[in-house]
């Protein structure tokens, strides 16, 4: 009989709940495909956002972000636009494109997130790492140097 962990071992297939489990400023994420599974074609990760949270402005030069959302009602930015997404909505965050997020809900959001190509998760782990006396913005600003983020500012006028 064949078993989750061996599916797992050999093909990448997970049971309803499995990836790696990252808590990443008080947000449950799951690492579903990583770099080192996809052979570095992709990452894939699921994560549930607090209201009021989510990522704030910045971009990326070596790869580009997908975002779908499972459920909650959410804010995104891509360049110079803001748009309410909610359930089944989808998100394309190309690379030098500034983006960002926000839960707008009163409840917790989940979203799909695509990285491709993958790397940039070894962020998420990093965070995830970080105890929470480390956390500083030296640390935080050194994590994000290393894995291709630079923040942008935020948008002027209503969003």
């Amino acid at each position: 009989m064949t078993t989750w962990k061996s599916l797992r071992q050999s093909y990448g297939v997970l049971p309803p709940g499995g990836g790696e489990p990252l808590t990443v400023f008080g947000n449950s994420f799951q690492l579903k495909v990583s770099g080192e599974e996809s052979h570095g074609a992709v990452a894939l990760i699921v994560a549930t956002f607090a209201p009021g949270t989510g990522a704030l402005p910045h971009l990326h030069r070596g790869h580009d972000e997908c975002f779908y959302v499972v459920d909650g009602r959410f804010r995104f930015r891509v360049g110079d636009e803001h748009v309410e997404a909610g359930p089944g909505a989808f998100c394309f965050a190309p690379r030098d494109a500034a983006h960002g997020f926000d839960n707008l809900g009163d409840g917790e959001g989940t979203l799909i997130g695509v990285i491709a190509p993958a790397g940039y998760e070894e962020h998420f782990r990093e965070l995830s790492a970080l105890p929470p006396g480390e956390q500083t913005t030296e640390a935080l600003f050194e994590i994000f140097q290393r894995y291709d983020q630079e923040p942008v500012p935020p948008l002027e006028g209503p969003r």
